[in-house]
């Protein structure tokens, strides 16, 4: 089951990637790996050691080791650092990687034809190509679950440099230059039981920022089978036993609308543009494991539009969200520590006709 603090952690760890609007990100010059420490240099940054870091994002220069050219038309590559490419089988997977300091023809992007291993990819060998060259470059690979988390602040080298230790994780990604990172000091996002508890958290908070509010809304019984979160009413006829509850739950944006925009037309046009976009990018299709059962749903959207004013002086938006949560007979009242094997009655029909059916009972004694 997904609580609000699994949305609240969820929002403020991937909203500095997509937007800057609740909170402030860093204006990063450099960042670079070396064993388990960043070290990002951030020109006057005023932090100390243990200050809290949200980190998002990562681009990692992992180098090549070897080319083999082969005769089936693919290049194999070898890399220093396991890597973090799948063979592309869907629509929306990386199908390419970009080869830098190689030289002509490896430099730029190269089709990816198979993945072996997690040390080798295989790709179209350019055209002409008969020799395999000797290996000076690297491959540019985004690594975002690598480094993403809350990180704290292990030294300050120097008013323009902080260090942030990743943990054991760190010795697994591709040490040097890390590009593309996001890192921010917090996020203006919060939990609250309804609208008006959010419209009384807002006022007590700085003036001319928006925030965004996570609310929880009813669970339900799905009997739709015709929507994307098919369900049924009662335990299905499998061996799970499981029926669908449908999670509901709102994002609250409430923005503040200055005297230059006292109609609040400028607040809305943000809410239907870079928040909207913003929380699509965050929420929509984000798997979320329950396990309790093993079983992964994904969020949709159900809509939005504008409060009804609370306060003439912010604009309010909501986002209804939905996600599913399997129910099992385990969950509910039945507890059986285990089951004696008695009789297993299966039967089967040859190339699916039902008049010729096989049957066996009686596999194991009971």
């Amino acid at each position: 089951m997904i609580t609000p603090q699994d949305i609240v952690n969820l929002l403020r760890l991937r909203l500095p990637a997509v937007t800057s609007l609740f909170g402030t990100n860093l204006v990063i010059e450099s960042a670079s790996l070396s064993g388990t420490e960043v070290e990002i240099e951030v020109t006057g940054h005023g932090l100390t050691v243990g200050t809290k870091l949200i980190v998002q994002g990562g681009i990692f220069h992992n180098p090549i080791t070897t080319f083999d050219v082969m005769a089936n038309g693919f290049t194999r590559i070898t890399t220093n650092v396991p890597h973090d490419v799948i063979k592309p089988s869907q629509a929306d997977d990386i199908d390419k990687i970009v080869i830098e300091l190689q030289g002509a023809p490896w430099n730029g992007e190269h089709t990816i034809a198979d993945v072996t291993s997690k040390d080798t990819i295989d790709i179209l060998t350019p055209i002409g190509v008969t020799v395999s060259p000797v290996a000076t470059g690297r491959i540019i690979e985004p690594r975002t679950r690598g480094i993403q988390g809350t990180h704290e602040i292990t030294d300050v080298p120097g008013v323009d440099e902080i260090i942030f230790d990743v943990g054991p994780v760190g010795l697994e990604l591709p040490q040097g230059v890390v590009t593309d990172l996001f890192i921010s000091l917090g996020q203006r996002v919060l939990g609250a039981t309804s609208l008006t508890r959010a419209d009384d958290l807002y006022t007590n908070q700085l003036p001319d920022e928006p925030y965004l509010f996570v609310m929880m809304a009813d669970a339900i019984m799905s009997k739709d089978r015709t929507t994307h979160h098919d369900g049924t009413g009662d335990f299905a006829n499998q061996n799970l036993q499981k029926m669908t509850l449908l999670q509901n739950f709102d994002t609250l944006v409430i923005i503040p609308t200055a005297s230059t925009d006292s109609s609040g037309f400028e607040a809305q046009n943000l809410a239907y543009n870079e928040i909207y976009t913003a929380l699509m990018q965050v929420l929509l299709g984000e798997t979320l494991p329950d396990v309790t059962t093993a079983i992964n749903s994904v969020i949709i959207s159900n809509g939005h539009g504008p409060v009804r004013e609370l306060n003439s002086a912010y604009y309010s938006h909501t986002y209804s969200w939905q996600l599913p949560s399997t129910v099992t007979r385990d969950t509910g009242g039945n507890f059986q520590e285990s089951v004696v094997l008695q009789k297993i009655q299966a039967q089967w029909n040859i190339n699916g006709d039902t008049e010729a059916n096989l049957q066996s009972t009686n596999l194991l004694p009971g």
